[in-house]
C-alpha cells in the first residue's frame, strides 16, 4: 500500500454478515439492480490452488457502466487500463467483506480525468456495495 494514502481514500470496504456465496449472490443482484453489467467473475482462490498455493476465498467481480466508461475513454483512452471496475468478495477468519476500488482513484493516475469526472461512478459503486448488504 502506498504510505501517503489511507485505505478509505482508495477503497470502500464493508463487512457482509453473509457467507461467501450469499454475499456473491447479493452483490451480483445489486449490480443488476443498479443497471451495471457483469463482465466476468474470477475465483482467485481456485486459480491459486491450481498452482499449488493455498489462500482464503477471494472472488473478483468485473463490472461496467457503459455511460461512465464512455466518459473516461473519451477523455483519455489510457483509462482503459483501469476498466472494468472491480468488486472483491473476500472471505477470511473475520467473516466476509466486500471491497471496491474507488473510481476517483483513476483521476490520480490518468491525465485528463478529473475527480469530478469520477464522482458519479464512485457514488454508484458505493451504492452497489451497500445494496449487496441491504437488498436495495
Amino acid at each position: 500500500m502506498v504510505d501517503w494514502m489511507e485505505l478509505n481514500e482508495i477503497a470502500y470496504v464493508v463487512k457482509s454478515g453473509k457467507d461467501m456465496e450469499g454475499t456473491m449472490s447479493a452483490a451480483l443482484a445489486s449490480v443488476e439492480r443498479h443497471g451495471w453489467a457483469v463482465f466476468n467473475i474470477y475465483d482467485i482462490r481456485e486459480r491459486l490452488a491450481s498452482k499449488g498455493f493455498a489462500h482464503s476465498p477471494i472472488k473478483i467481480i468485473e463490472i461496467c457502466s457503459a455511460r461512465h466508461a464512455n466518459t473516461v475513454l473519451t477523455k483519455n483512452v489510457l483509462s482503459s487500463l483501469c476498466l472494468p471496475c472491480k468488486i472483491a468478495v473476500l472471505g477470511g477468519e473475520n467473516g466476509v467483506e466486500i471491497a471496491a476500488l474507488l473510481p476517483t482513484v483513476v483521476s490520480m493516475m490518468i491525465p485528463g480525468i478529473s475527480k469530478d469526472d469520477m464522482k458519479a461512478a464512485e457514488q454508484e459503486m458505493v451504492a452497489i456495495v451497500d445494496g449487496a448488504l441491504s437488498g436495495r
